[in-house]
């Protein structure tokens, strides 16, 4: 499957893309998924459905983590010997077939794809989770980017209500941890951002520096806004001006992340 249409499959929905990527992401891809109070109800459940999404997709060579954080960071173990699904399978995704990959080994705190047990297990313990505490993301995006793998996507999967530290030092923090990257010799990691709700402007700046984006769902005034009637199938994300003031709007975005994956063949 195409790497970006993957990404639109990534959320399951029509997508829009309110800051343009600058580069691919990779193959390597950290969620880091916000659990904290304010995410509670339908925000983390599209936020869990997310990760879900992508972790079902028969994409091979594909490798996933997950951090999920509120006042603090907690780790998915993830499944170091992974890649064939096993006997049963049991998960929040429809039952569909997946490939089956030979096992191969990642890192501690990974999962080779496609793997039902890696969904299976993502799900679970995503579950287990529920939203509360209060939200401190420089520990996390620190956390995330020390992430010894080169070649690092990390998809923040937030609402952006990051009231317990300033922006200035949001930006600041995620800066500092490439250039540590950088030092390491690890290169910088894309950061793609994934609003829970309308983006906050923060959300934005993070999708801007980190290179990635920032995106999210579609809604039914998107489609009014264009004149058009609301859609209810995923189809090419629409370009939003950015809320943040002095933003271009008029010029042609770069090709982004994410696009519409082409339809599937009609059974003969």
């Amino acid at each position: 499957m195409e790497w970006a249409a993957l990404l639109v499959l990534l959320f399951c929905s029509d997508v829009v893309e309110v800051v343009p990527a600058a580069e691919r992401p990779s193959k390597h891809l950290l969620f880091l998924v916000d659990t904290s109070g304010s995410m509670e109800g339908d925000k983390f459940a599209s936020a869990c459905q997310a990760v879900v999404d992508i972790a079902a997709q028969p994409v091979d060579a594909m490798e996933i983590a997950i951090l999920a954080f509120d006042d603090e960071v907690a780790r998915w173990p993830g499944l170091p010997a992974s890649g064939g699904p096993p006997p049963r399978f049991q998960a929040t995704v429809p039952p569909r077939a997946l490939p089956r990959a030979p096992a191969r080994r990642v890192p501690p705190g990974w999962a080779a794809l496609p793997s039902r047990e890696a969904v299976r297990h993502a799900s679970a313990w995503l579950a287990r989770r529920p939203p509360e505490g209060g939200t401190r993301i420089i520990p996390a995006l620190r956390a995330a980017l020390a992430e010894p793998r080169k070649e690092l996507t990390v998809v923040l999967v937030s609402d952006g209500q990051f009231y317990q530290e300033r922006g200035e030092a949001i930006l600041a923090a995620l800066e500092e941890a490439q250039r540590a990257r950088e030092a390491k010799g690890l290169g910088r990691a894309l950061l793609l951002v994934f609003a829970v709700g309308e983006p906050a402007a923060l959300l934005e700046d993070l999708g801007r520096l980190g290179r990635g984006g920032t995106y999210r769902r579609a809604r039914a005034e998107d489609a009014a806004d264009e004149g058009a009637p609301p859609q209810t199938a995923p189809s090419k994300p629409k370009r939003r001006s950015s809320s943040r003031p002095g933003t271009p709007g008029g010029a042609p975005p770069p090709a982004g992340p994410f696009r519409s994956a082409p339809p599937a063949p009609a059974p003969r």
